[in-house]
C-alpha cells in the first residue's frame, strides 16, 4: 500500500464516524423536548441552563447547542407547550408564565385603580 491509499482510508474513517446535521438537529430536539417536559408548570429555566444540559446530554459543541437550541425553543413554545419572555424576567416558562393578579379596587367603567383620599 502506499502513501496515497492511506490518507484515503483515513478520509473515509473520519467521514464515516461524522455526524449528519440532521442527526446532530434531532438529537437536540429531543433532549431540548425531554429537558422541558420535565418542568412543571410555571416553572422557569434560562435558556443558557436549557443549552448547558443538552450540550451534557448530546455531546455537541456549544456553538452548535447556541443556534439549534432557540430555535427549537420557539417551536416549542409556537406549538402551545409554554412561552419564552425576553428580559430582565424573562426565561422558558412550561405551560405560560404565572399571572399577576391584582387585587386593588378598579373602576368599573374605565378600569382605572381607585385610590382612596387619606383623611387628615
Amino acid at each position: 500500500m502506499d502513501d496515497f491509499e492511506e490518507k484515503n482510508i483515513e478520509i473515509e474513517e473520519t467521514a464515516s464516524s461524522h455526524v449528519s446535521a440532521q442527526d446532530t438537529m434531532d438529537s437536540v430536539k429531543e433532549s431540548a423536548y425531554k429537558i422541558l417536559d420535565l418542568l412543571k408548570h410555571g416553572e422557569k429555566t434560562t435558556l443558557k441552563d436549557l443549552i448547558d444540559k443538552v450540550v451534557a446530554e448530546t455531546k455537541v459543541r456549544v456553538s452548535v447547542a447556541n443556534g439549534l437550541v432557540p430555535m427549537v425553543v420557539h417551536e416549542w413554545a409556537k406549538n402551545g407547550k409554554g412561552s419564552v419572555n425576553k428580559g430582565r424576567n424573562g426565561g422558558i416558562f412550561p405551560g405560560g408564565k404565572k399571572v399577576r393578579l391584582d387585587p386593588r379596587e378598579r373602576c368599573i367603567t374605565c378600569n382605572q385603580v381607585v385610590r382612596s383620599k387619606k383623611s387628615e
